[in-house]
């Protein structure tokens, strides 16, 4: 088995393909009036993308539902009774456009933030500098409490929810989505939607999730960041394991720059 971060050339390759291919899928989906400049986060439910608007060249964040269009009068009722708790996070540079469609898609659309999402980072340094990575964990821990304190949670903690700005900031992206796609996956009987690398163990038991899940989330983010690696990989039933059943790694038995 390949050593993580390591790709051979092929799979880089196919890598590129797979997104040129989804992109172009996307774009056409669009209708023409925006256009896909990267794809962000990708689950069975949704494409998050950076797309550009054709007319003003503006750029967004874009979370893209491509479901069937019988579906989108029931997607928007529940949008309607979920999709309030996206105004909960103070003080975000992320300015939420509204929930609308697109081309042939609903799209809840933002405004791009500078900077790059924590994911991004990581392709590029592999890991970070212990100090920094409690850095970024404090800030985020103090996001989480404020939310908390207005009975909202984010429940889809991982990097690619997590925007670095240029301005040396850091905040949760997507906010209060959580309800909102929990229901539309019922809504279209979809199961799995995220991986089971930053789930906690309730989630993956299909358990009510709660603030303990963010922060266990969270957990696993730092743990990525300071060793360059998950503490359990593999396909979704023998991460899920390691979640459920084995013992968390010693960070000091991985990193040595935390002897």
């Amino acid at each position: 088995m390949k050593a993580q971060n390591q790709k051979s050339p092929n799979d880089e390759s196919n890598r590129k393909g797979i997104l040129k291919n989804l992109k172009a899928r996307v774009d056409e989906r669009l209708g023409g009036a925006y256009k896909v400049q990267e794809i962000l986060d990708l689950t069975a439910l949704m494409v998050e993308a950076r797309i550009k608007d054709t007319g003003s060249d503006k750029l967004y964040c874009a979370r893209i539902y491509p479901i069937p269009e019988a579906k989108h009068e029931s997607a928007h009722a529940l949008w309607s009774e979920h999709g309030g708790l996206t105004d909960l996070a103070e003080n975000s540079p992320q300015s939420v456009v509204g929930f609308q469609k697109i081309g042939s898609c609903l799209v809840y659309l933002a405004e791009s933030p500078t900077g790059m999402d924590l994911a991004t980072y990581l392709k590029q340094v592999g890991k970070c500098k212990p100090e920094y990575a409690v850095r970024v964990t404090v800030q985020l821990i103090t996001q989480l409490q404020k939310l908390e304190k207005k009975d909202c949670h984010h429940f889809q903690i991982k990097p690619a929810s997590i925007q670095l700005t240029r301005e040396g900031g850091v905040f949760l992206r997507n906010v209060g989505l959580a309800p909102f796609e929990d229901a539309l996956a019922a809504l279209l009987n979809l199961e799995g939607l995220a991986s089971a690398a930053y789930q906690a163990p309730e989630q993956l038991k299909g358990e009510s999730a709660s603030a303990e899940t963010d922060i266990y989330s969270l957990g696993l983010v730092l743990f990525r960041m300071v060793t360059g690696r998950l503490p359990f990989v593999g396909d979704y039933e023998k991460t899920k394991d390691g979640h459920l059943n084995q013992p968390m790694p010693n960070l000091k038995d991985i990193s040595t720059c935390l002897l």
